[in-house]
Parts: structure tokens; sequence; C-alpha cells
């Protein structure tokens, strides 16, 4: 009796903790993968105009990410 107790005690744990651990990862404004950001820093550096990317800082903010970066480009 106590072992089955124990293992749901386990499942419901494990459970949890699958829960909270990317809302706690929201609320800590946790960066997204760098896979994001670099992307993102491509499609800026493609556009007409834009040297380089200096900084680029992914950040996620309830549905949709916010991103801040510093460009150079070529001044006419």
């Amino acid at each position: 009796m106590i072992f089955a107790a124990v293992a749901a005690a386990i499942v419901i744990g494990w459970n949890g903790w699958r829960l909270l651990r990317p809302a706690m990862n929201e609320l800590m404004d946790r960066a997204p993968g760098r896979e994001l950001e670099e992307s993102t820093r491509a499609i800026a550096e493609s556009v007409a105009g834009v040297e380089y990317v200096e900084k680029c800082f992914v950040r996620k903010m309830g549905h949709q990410f916010y991103v801040d970066m510093h460009v150079e480009g070529i001044h006419k």
C-alpha cells in the first residue's frame, strides 16, 4: 500500500515539474533557443543597406517574441 502511495507521489511530482518548468522559464524572461536568434540575425543582415548586426536579443513576451537589435548600415 505504501509503495503505491510513493509511486503516485512521484508521478504527481514529476508531472507538476513538467508543467511548472516552462511557466517559470517565461516568468524569469529566459531567452529562447540560439537557433531563433541566429535566424533572426541572418534575416536582418539580408535586408538591403544593413552591413552588420551588432547585438541581437530575443525574448518571449506572451505568444510573441520581442527582438532588440543594434544594426549598422550604409550611410547615404
